[in-house]
């Protein structure tokens, strides 16, 4: 990838991941990763292995990828109490038979996070996406 973008993007593979960094963002995958130093403290990370990382130069948001042991209910329950208290509004949700989405809203910034359980593991999913909303 370096090679083939004239040095546009660095990668960087580790024994269980992969960090990329470009002009535009970067992200990172692994096993149990931790937050930028950067990550908005007033975005809720649910306790679990953090398993992705993507920041987003251009909307100034992130998005994080969590996975946790809580169920798919207790963590909608987490996320509307620590939402409201960090002065987040919720703006809508939805309930897809297993599946939620949350979306909120606070000064110019919006969030969304989706919490799905994976059949096969029993673990929960919880994506956290944030982002400056640009006029």
């Amino acid at each position: 990838m370096e090679n083939a973008s004239n040095g546009q993007v660095q990668v960087d593979i580790k024994n269980d991941g992969v960090k990329v960094e470009t002009e535009a963002g970067s992200g990172e995958t692994g096993t149990d990763l931790s937050l930028p130093a950067d990550f908005p403290e007033d975005v809720y990370v649910i306790t679990g292995k953090i398993k992705t990382v993507y920041r987003d130069a251009g909307k100034n948001g992130y998005t994080a990828s969590i996975e946790t042991d809580k169920t798919v209910a207790e963590a909608k329950e987490l996320y509307d109490q620590e939402l409201k208290q960090a002065g987040w509004k919720i703006d809508s949700f939805m309930d897809l038979g297993g599946s939620m989405i949350i979306g909120a809203s606070k000064e110019k910034r919006s969030i969304s996070v989706m919490i799905n359980q994976d059949a096969e593991t029993g673990k929960t999913t919880v994506l956290v996406g944030t982002s400056e909303n640009i006029d």
